[in-house]
């Protein structure tokens, strides 16, 4: 999931926790990636997806955090401390390859 906004969490129509809650007993991992204008609200829904789910919050970074159009770089908006820094698809090439290795090998 890659979102740039919160939530839309008063439509009326299906809600998260119940669409996390299928995701896990159907075994999908969630992984969610901020991007800019996810506000905090949003975070902590991201956040609480991947949780429930095993999956992973990742979130882009730019040269400016406060202009996305200043393009990559390592600051952020997301409340984080301690992350590293990877190209976006390096990461998820990471992300795939790691949930890959949990499977073993038959």
């Amino acid at each position: 999931m890659v979102a740039d906004a919160p939530p839309h969490l008063d439509y009326g129509g299906p809600q998260y926790d119940t669409d996390m809650q299928a995701a896990l007993a159907k075994g999908i991992k969630l992984f969610a990636v901020g991007a800019s204008g996810l506000d905090p609200v949003g975070q902590y829904v991201f956040r609480q997806l991947a949780q429930y789910t095993a999956g992973r919050f990742v979130f882009l970074t730019y040269k400016n955090a406060a202009d996305p159009a200043s393009g990559p770089g390592t600051q952020t908006v997301h409340d984080v401390k301690n992350y590293s820094v990877q190209t976006l698809d390096r990461l998820v090439v990471r992300l795939v390859g790691e949930e890959m290795a949990r499977l073993g090998r038959t």
